[in-house]
């Protein structure tokens, strides 16, 4: 990793404190151990870190590998896009080869080779799945398909789940609607572009289940399915009440963005 950092990292104090991060070394059970390899995960200088090699890595793939495939990465998320089956195993070996060289490894339970002229085949990326399937407003073209992928479903569904059980809410409702809005526009905001108005649906249909349980606890109720009592003696579904309190609905948010191929 050094000898990266000498070359791709030019600011002096910038070297000087990505070295420091290096070798800060780790905490475990209480007693520091020193580190003699290896980037710590998950920290602020992950992404930088992770660039400082494969930026090394894209260098490598132009020379030697870019007739195996077209390579699209951020950070040390990538695929490569082959033309057939026998260079896509090629450019597996050759992303292999290139990582070996940076004493790097593949993880073996992330990487696969896909077929993505079967319909039931994909990839996920960045959070979205990926599927290449027939477009069905243009005859003989191709568009691939995305939406947000079941691991960042799962995600935003547990942050949804941990903000309405957190006992530091507010109180006012109003409130407690402005704290999910802003978890619900960011994911949002994110997942937008693309097909992904069937994966808001169920998000969206999560939150009013969710939201109900805390009402449910707040107002010592039973059940999911109760409805609200207006002023004026009138009733309203929790879809509604939450749509009066200004909820962010994620269905109606997404964007097109169709780029075709010919098939």
């Amino acid at each position: 990793m050094l000898w990266l950092l000498d070359e791709h990292v030019w600011d002096p104090r910038m070297r000087k404190l990505v070295r420091k991060w290096l070798k800060a070394g780790l905490v475990y059970q209480g007693k520091r151990e020193a580190t003699e390899k290896g980037t710590p995960q998950g920290g602020p200088l992950s992404p930088l870190l992770a660039n400082l090699y494969m930026h090394y890595f894209d260098r490598l793939w132009r020379r030697d590998g870019r007739g195996l495939g077209t390579l699209v990465r951020y950070a040390d998320d990538f695929v490569i896009l082959s033309p057939s089956a026998e260079q896509a195993a090629q450019a597996l070996e050759k992303v292999r080869e290139i990582l070996q060289r940076l004493d790097l490894r593949l993880s073996e339970e992330k990487t696969r080779v896909v077929d993505l002229g079967d319909r039931r085949q994909g990839f996920d990326l960045l959070g979205y799945t990926h599927r290449l399937n027939p477009d069905p407003r243009r005859r003989g073209r191709l568009h691939l398909f995305r939406w947000p992928g079941p691991k960042a479903v799962r995600r935003v569904c547990t942050k949804i789940k941990g903000l309405l059980l957190s006992p530091y809410l507010p109180t006012n409702l109003p409130d407690v609607v402005g704290e999910l809005n802003a978890l619900l526009r960011g994911w949002g905001a994110y997942f937008r572009w693309g097909e992904s108005r069937r994966v808001f649906s169920k998000v969206d249909s999560y939150v009013c289940r969710r939201f109900a349980l805390y009402l449910a606890r707040k107002y010592e109720r039973k059940g999911t399915g109760w409805k609200w009592l207006r002023p004026d003696g009138t009733w309203m579904t929790i879809y509604r009440f939450l749509k009066a309190l200004d909820w962010w609905r994620l269905t109606g948010t997404e964007r097109a963005y169709r780029k075709v191929a010919t098939a």
